[in-house]
């Protein structure tokens, strides 16, 4: 290919490479392919009909030939046998007696051989006489066939017969027997024999055959030409040389002589031969004007399959010559669509020659038209989506402020200028309970609060950012502590006043705030987000809905600390260095003592009874709570079994933590703890904290029937700081509801929580609910809650905790699998 393309021009090269057809040659090309073998194939089945139909017509014709050579013969013997039987019984030879012929027969004989040629029409060769006995009697004319060659078979015949006897000339011999009545029998006495040269009757033969004859004699392998009445007899030789005999004996063939088309045709003669070998006569027939008539025939059906090919071709150009130009016109607009030039499109299809009758093209061309259409309206589309999504990349979708990735950008910046600020980390108090208990859609909608609480405190132009779930940041440049200070402040006091409804319940909001000052404590972006982080945990761990202001000593401290309970947590039960406390809790009509809250303390290395707080919190973390409870249940279990029978009816009111209360495998202990002791449960009461109850209502629930099915009571504890504290009156089985002392501290000088108080009393008492009301701490206060309708009170003006009338041993409970 590399030495052909060298010694080409290039442009050929190139354009012989470039080359291509459009789409309306490859239409006309494939459908002209198509329409050529049609009419190929009928062209090819019309020739093949026309020569079968030729040849038929032949065959047709030879036969009628060979049927009317056989009728002339036919017909020439019996004319022969009329004018013999006719002739002789003139003669007188019917009653002569057997032997030569009298002067008298023979002259007869005579003048009936002289009178043959007028009879007949054609010249007699010779004629001889045989008598019954096949003797010869006479001859007249031309002795031209032995006498040997006639047998007694052929002198007897009892009819007429025709036979050949050629040489080097063939004679046609008829024999023709003379038969007359004797009485009642039919007598032969004579034979005549009648020898005809075979060429005088050609020219009749030729006459009514229409056609050209001639005899020939066949060996092996070649022809011998004998009579032929065609003049050029070398001719004729030649074409009979060309052929071997068993191919030419079987069918005709077609030759050329003279320049005309001749076919030529052997068949046996319908003759008796009086020698053994093989005689035929042939044909030659002139079918030059059939020959041309049928390639006349032939050739008009060419000319008009390639005539009707090429209108048809040409008809379908012109048809498709508009169509396809707006094809064409169509394809050279979609470049345009992807260069955004949709309105170019749009007026080029517009300015297409219309068509007489829509097809196809309109409906591309509309279709064209359409897809600009919508992919101007895409591209609108994805520009708004990018820009969308360039916005979404960079802010949070629900609360619309920047998010995490942007806000740590921005104040990388902002840090490069080295300008003293304050960072705040903000994490929203138990938000995990709204998003639980009602929904998702509740908790957005706090969240869209939240951050509408802190675009109502900060300036429009301070960098504040959701940093994910119930996460928010912000950075206020130029900013000292103090004014830090006073900023977390609002922050939490607008944060604490929103209120969200949603079920049937209204939840509150509360914030945690660490913060955080530049550079003093952190001089890199991923430094005071740590600290701002652990500044916001010690707000948690001092309460919750309050700010810290990152210390790093006291960090350290609270992390050893924390530490350190963690450590005794683990070993306090082992030790035995917890102890059981009771604080009376006083029913406010009568002033009698119904039952007590066990407490629990710690001994510490000096053997001081301590608050058991710290060591709570750090089991709850190290996950050492529940055997905690355990221990505390089962001293509490058998504090009740040793009480005098003048205590009989004093009930123990137990603390139950969240992580047992929803631990199966504690609660089963507990079951099995009670059984066991043959406690009267009647004489317990467990109390859950509203949010551990609202960790999982539905297992809260089961826990609650588990227990009460046994005889227990159960206490609401802590109730109305929680999120859903009217909800969960209604979903939780409890007999006690225990109101939270932060609205019995301030009840005399806030009217507020007295409106709460006296509220939450009277819900409590349709719900058939009582309740307890905790840090009563003066007898001002004791007034009031009775006046309320409080049902029971606790606090250090009723009793401090303390031990009961007998110390009970600390026991070691295990938590085992049931």
């Amino acid at each position: 290919m590399l030495i052909v393309t060298r010694y080409l021009d290039p442009v050929v090269v190139k354009w012989a490479f470039n080359f291509r057809l459009g789409l309306s040659w490859k239409i006309v090309g494939l459908l002209g392919f198509l329409i050529l073998v049609l009419f190929a194939t009928y062209a090819y089945l019309n020739h093949r009909n026309l020569n079968n139909y030729f040849a038929l017509e032949r065959q047709n014709q030879s036969q009628l030939r060979n049927a009317q050579l056989e009728g002339m013969l036919a017909s020439m013997l019996e004319q022969l046998q009329v004018l013999s039987q006719n002739r002789l019984s003139q003669v007188g030879l019917n009653g002569s007696d057997e032997g030569p012929l009298t002067d008298e027969s023979y002259q007869a004989m005579s003048s009936f051989w002289s009178g043959l040629r007028n009879n007949l029409g054609y010249s007699v060769d010779s004629l001889m006489l045989f008598d019954s006995r096949a003797r010869f009697l006479d001859s007249w004319g031309y002795q031209t066939l032995p006498l040997d060659k006639l047998s007694q078979d052929m002198l007897f015949t009892p009819t007429a017969k025709n036979y050949l006897h050629c040489s080097k000339e063939c004679y046609l011999v008829a024999v023709v027997p003379y038969r007359f009545s004797s009485g009642l029998a039919v007598v032969q006495r004579y034979s005549l024999v009648y020898v005809i040269k075979f060429n005088q009757l050609m020219p009749v033969m030729e006459t009514k055959l229409g056609s050209m004859l001639f005899t020939v004699r066949a060996d092996k392998d070649s022809f011998e030409l004998l009579e032929a009445a065609y003049k050029k007899r070398g001719a004729l030789k030649e074409l009979l040389n060309q052929w071997h005999p068993s191919q030419l004996a079987l069918e005709p063939v077609m030759v050329e002589m003279d320049d005309r088309a001749l076919e030529m045709r052997l068949s046996s003669l319908p003759l008796a031969v009086t020698n053994q070998e093989s005689f035929y006569i042939g044909s030659l027939v002139d079918i030059d004007g059939t020959m041309k008539a049928v390639q006349n025939a032939q050739r008009n059906n060419l000319l008009f399959s390639v005539g009707s090919l090429v209108l048809l071709l040409g008809s379908l150009l012109v048809v498709l010559k508009g169509p396809l130009f707006r094809v064409r016109k169509v394809i050279g607009l979609l470049p345009l669509l992807a260069q955004s030039r949709y309105r170019d499109v749009h007026n080029e299809i517009s300015t297409l020659p219309k068509m007489r009758f829509s097809d196809e093209t309109d409906d591309l061309a509309n279709a064209t038209y359409q897809l600009a259409d919508q992919l101007e309206n895409m591209e609108k589309e994805l520009t708004h989506r990018a820009e969308e999504l360039e916005w979404l990349a960079s802010h949070d979708s629900l609360t619309r402020l920047i998010n995490r990735r942007q806000f740590e950008i921005l104040l990388r910046q902002q840090l490069m200028k080295h300008e003293r600020g304050c960072l705040f980390f903000i994490d929203l108090d138990n938000f995990k309970y709204i998003n639980d208990y009602s929904g998702h859609n509740v908790g957005d909608r706090m969240l869209r609060a939240v951050s509408g609480a802190l675009e109502q405190v900060l300036s429009p132009n301070v960098l504040c950012a959701r940093f994910g779930g119930d996460e928010f940041a912000f950075y206020l440049p130029g900013v000292d502590t103090e004014l830090a200070e006073m900023v977390a402040a609002r922050v939490v006091r607008v944060v604490s006043q929103l209120r969200i409804g949603g079920k049937e319940q209204l939840h509150s909001a509360s914030a945690s705030i660490g913060i955080v000052a530049y550079p003093e404590q952190g001089d890199s972006l991923d430094e005071l987000l740590a600290h701002a982080d652990l500044a916001m945990y010690q707000a948690k761990q001092q309460g919750k809905n309050c700010y810290s202001l990152y210390q790093r000593e006291s960090i350290k401290d609270d992390k050893r600390q924390r530490g350190y309970w963690l450590e005794q947590a683990r070993r306090a039960v082992d030790q035995e260095r917890l102890q059981l406390v009771f604080q009376p809790i006083q029913e406010m009509s009568d002033g009698s003592t119904s039952h007590y809250e066990v407490l629990l303390r710690f001994q510490d290395e000096s053997n001081r009874l301590v608050s058991a707080y710290p060591l709570i919190v750090a089991a709850e973390e190290g996950g050492y709570i529940s055997r905690i409870d355990l221990f505390v249940i089962e001293n509490a279990v058998q504090t009740l079994l040793g009480l005098p029978a003048s205590q009989q009816h004093v009930s123990l009111s137990i603390n139950l933590s969240g992580r047992s209360f929803a631990d199966q495998r504690v609660m089963r202990q507990i079951e099995k703890i009670l059984t066991a002791s043959r406690v009267d449960c009647r004489r317990l009461i467990f109390e859950i904290t509203e949010t551990a109850a609202l960790n999982n209502l539905t297992l809260a629930c089961e826990a609650i029937a588990r227990l009460k099915a046994l005889g227990c009571r159960f206490a609401l504890d802590d109730f109305g700081v929680g999120f859903s504290s009217f909800h969960t009156l209604k979903e939780l089985p409890v007999d006690f509801i225990k109101i939270d002392g932060s609205f019995v501290r301030e009840l005399l000088n806030k009217p507020s929580d007295r409106v709460f108080v006296k509220a939450l009393v009277e819900i409590a008492g349709h719900f058939g609910y009582q309740t307890i009301a905790e840090y009563v701490e003066n007898a001002a206060l004791y007034e009031v809650l009775k006046e309320l309708g409080i049902d029971y009170g606790q606090g250090y003006f009723i009793g401090k905790p303390g031990p009961m009338l007998h110390s009970v041993q600390p026991a070691l409970v295990e938590v085992t699998a049931s």
